[in-house]
């Protein structure tokens, strides 16, 4: 058991010091994106229906590949959402395309809301945005004016101008 972990330890040593290294800059590298998230990290991003910031808590990653070769990180993620009738989570899921080199975190379409420069301001926001969310669960009579949409069948984003 000792050779094993001394083997393991030898061997990820080189990673861990990279990662680190790119770490204190704010950056990581492709290779390492699967390092930098931790299950149920707080991830930011954006809703993929609105373009409005979110936070999402992080279950998993895996590389994927387009149709056309291009490399892909995915994440798996959940969120609070509600069907109308019952709050409870939904799973959603993330892309990161392949990158070259070095890149700043705060960069990339996904990423823990740790790295992220304004945490406290944007953290605070999205408690004020998820509690007025809540707020609004149930039948109430609202006057709105934007962009709104629902996911189909097919698990597509079909957006439409409200009035």
């Amino acid at each position: 058991m000792d050779l094993l972990v001394g083997y393991i330890d030898t061997t990820f040593r080189s990673v861990e010091d990279h990662l680190s290294a790119l770490l204190v800059k704010g950056e990581i590298t492709y290779d390492l994106l699967w390092a930098l998230f931790e299950p149920n990290t707080e991830v930011y991003t954006t809703c993929p229906g609105t373009g409005a910031p979110r936070c999402v808590l992080y279950n998993h990653c895996e590389e994927m590949q387009e149709m056309d070769g291009s490399k892909f990180m995915q994440l798996e993620t959940r969120f609070l959402s509600t069907n109308g009738k019952f709050l409870g989570e939904a799973s959603d899921r993330s892309r990161i395309p392949f990158f070259r080199g070095a890149k700043r975190i705060e960069l990339l379409p996904a990423y823990p809301l740790q790295y992220h420069p304004n945490r406290e301001r944007v953290a605070r926001e999205l408690t004020q945005c998820g509690r007025r969310f809540v707020s609004l669960i149930g039948a109430h009579h609202r006057q709105y004016v934007g962009t709104g949409f629902y996911v189909d069948k097919e698990g597509e984003i079909v957006k439409r101008h409200v009035k």
